[in-house]
């Protein structure tokens, strides 16, 4: 509309003043260029925000757009998957349990080499695959407690600890580092787990029978500790990574989805995870990825059409990298946006898009 009442202006101009005739078509053919660049370049790049409603009223969009931070065009890279990043079993024992008295160790073959697990005098215990678990001999409460379950995430947050959260993701980021991960494409966050909230959560699952009586102590200002976890990127986006593709119910952007995890209390490293860290190749090529409004016209078209009196509201849109195992039992990757649903603003589901074809990606149930 703006460009068909600029051009029709400058044609009112070129009429009435036409010994000037050559200047305003060139004025003209200049601000048709300029609005017809600027209109590419809005249809090149994605919306901060996102907000729509169907025709029915019952899918609705409110959501920001979660994107790479300067990630200002609809083109990316195109990348494969080279396998799951190696790392040394031997340095990771010298680093998280070297001195420790092994009362058992196990070594077996595995689909990905040797596995072997080790069990501590003192309670504590390493298993180191293609990933790695490690455990302290005083993490067990936070594991009885399930302290990182996305269902305590707002438990947690809205409390404070006395710790220095920058220094625990710096130690981390060093034994990664000297693991031979690249930590600089992993981004960490970090959850403060304070006495007053893990006693709050071990009262509210003692009372609903969910956690056995006399099953762990109560809380103490040494158990005070940080959740600290880390989702890999991949030319800035971040990588949905095989696990999460599953099935539907493991499909949740959440900090207890990550493939790094670890707790940090004052005594030290608690627990730490870190599995599905992948090895990607930068291609040649690129891919363009589908406006916006095609993605989003998919999910309501799915919504719209489902014959039920719920409504529908996209809170979350979120570009990933999915890495899945394609049907030649390689590793294969695409781009995706992932959505959250709500069903009449409480039960959550997720829907995944293919960003570049347009296509639902359906998980099993």
């Amino acid at each position: 509309m703006v460009k068909k009442v600029l051009l029709c202006f400058m044609l009112g101009v070129a009429t009435i003043s036409s010994g000037c005739g050559k200047q305003v078509s060139s004025e003209k053919s200049n601000v048709v260029d300029m609005l017809e660049s600027d209109d590419s370049k809005v249809k090149d790049t994605f919306p901060d925000t996102y907000n729509a409603e169907s025709e029915s009223g019952k899918v609705k969009f409110n959501c920001t757009l979660e994107l790479p931070e300067n990630m200002n065009t609809r083109t990316i890279q195109k990348t494969t998957v080279e396998g799951v990043h190696s790392y040394d079993k031997d340095k990771a024992y010298s680093l998280l349990a070297e001195g420790k008295e092994i009362s058992n160790k196990e070594q077996y073959d595995g689909d990905n080499g040797e596995i072997i697990s080790y069990t501590f005098s003192d309670g504590a215990s390493l298993y180191l695959d293609y990933n790695i678990t490690w455990t302290s001999a005083t993490s067990s409460l936070y594991a009885y407690l399930g302290v990182q379950q996305s269902d305590y995430i707002d438990l947690f947050s809205s409390d404070s600890v006395s710790l220095d959260k920058d220094k625990y993701i710096s130690e981390i980021k060093k034994d990664m580092n000297e693991l031979g991960y690249d930590t600089e494409n992993l981004s960490f966050q970090a959850i403060p787990l304070s006495v007053d909230a893990m006693k709050k959560l071990r009262d509210q699952e003692l009372n609903n029978g969910l956690l056995e009586k006399g099953k762990t102590n109560e809380p103490t200002s040494e158990d005070e500790a940080y959740f600290i976890y880390a989702y890999q990127e991949n030319t800035g986006i971040p990588v949905f990574h095989e696990l999460m593709s599953v099935a539907k119910q493991m499909s949740d952007d959440s900090p207890d989805n990550a493939p790094v995890q670890a707790i940090y209390s004052a005594r030290g490293l608690e627990s730490l995870t870190i599995d599905y860290i992948y090895n990607f190749k930068n291609e040649q090529n690129t891919v363009t990825l589908k406006p916006f409004d095609e993605i989003a016209s998919v999910v309501e078209e799915k919504y719209d059409n489902i014959l039920n009196d719920v409504n529908y509201e996209v809170t979350r849109a979120k570009l990933y990298e999915r890495v899945y195992t394609g049907e030649d039992q390689k590793y294969a990757e695409e781009p995706i946006w992932y959505f959250e649903v709500m069903e009449n603003g409480s039960n959550k589901t997720v829907m995944l898009v293919n960003a570049e074809t347009g296509k639902e990606i359906n998980l099993p149930s």
